[in-house]
């Protein structure tokens, strides 16, 4: 809907005119795709953040179950010590328990409610203990040590990448800067891009090229582990 209230009011600004066409559809693609990427942003923000604290979590569980603390006890205690979100998704988990949910379905859904590998995991080793037998707070350990390192490589990988995904932005924000520069000197010699047909076509072809050449860079300098 705000997609398609930007593209009728910058249309009917512009009374039809070419230019006033594209900055619409511009507009319209804009209102479309922003509320998406910033509900994505908060959420990749969220979920990173857990993970930072997933590991510290897991030690101050696998500590209380060495004291002799239960399952339950421990994930309560680790939920008493920690932050948001963390704190939070632990409290939820231990209400779906009280509310009668067994820890195994309470499991489960934290991890649908979180979205990340790194609980997904921890989940998995959990279920496989408690179906097969082990020592969790073993388990734990080397969970969290597995989830610190992947970490510490993740960290050293993005410092790599860094120079890379900079050089990225700098070429795919060079295009739209040039020709804004040339409309600054000659609109008229640029005025053919949006008034003549083959104009609109190659600005229209421009632009898929940049778009499409901005997710190659993307995917090119990132690397997950």
């Amino acid at each position: 809907l705000a997609a398609l209230v930007a593209f009728v009011v910058v249309l009917a600004l512009g009374n039809g005119h070419t230019l006033a066409i594209l900055l619409g559809i511009v507009a319209g693609v804009v209102g479309y795709m922003l509320p998406a990427f910033y509900v994505r942003m908060r959420i990749t923000r969220q979920v990173r953040k857990f993970n930072d604290q997933l590991a510290d979590m897991l030690t101050m569980v696998a500590n209380s179950l060495r004291a002799g603390f239960g399952l339950l006890q421990a994930l309560e205690l680790a939920a008493e010590q920690s932050q948001p979100p963390m704190s939070t998704e632990l409290y939820r988990l231990l209400r779906d328990t009280r509310m009668g949910s067994p820890i195994e379905t309470a499991l489960e859904s934290m991890g649908e409610r979180v979205g990340s590998y790194d609980l997904d995991v921890v989940i998995t080793a959990i279920l496989i203990q408690r179906s097969v037998g082990s020592n969790l707070s073993e388990v734990l350990e080397k969970v969290a040590h597995t989830i610190r390192e992947r970490a510490r490589i993740q960290g050293e990988i993005n410092t790599l990448t860094a120079q890379k995904k900079l050089s990225g932005v700098v070429i795919a924000l060079m295009p739209p800067a040039v020709v804004l520069m040339m409309m600054a000197v000659s609109f008229d010699y640029m005025s053919v891009l949006f008034t003549d047909p083959v104009g609109r076509f190659l600005l229209l072809v421009a632009i898929v090229l940049d778009i499409v050449g901005i997710l190659i860079i993307k995917r090119i300098v990132s690397v997950d582990i």
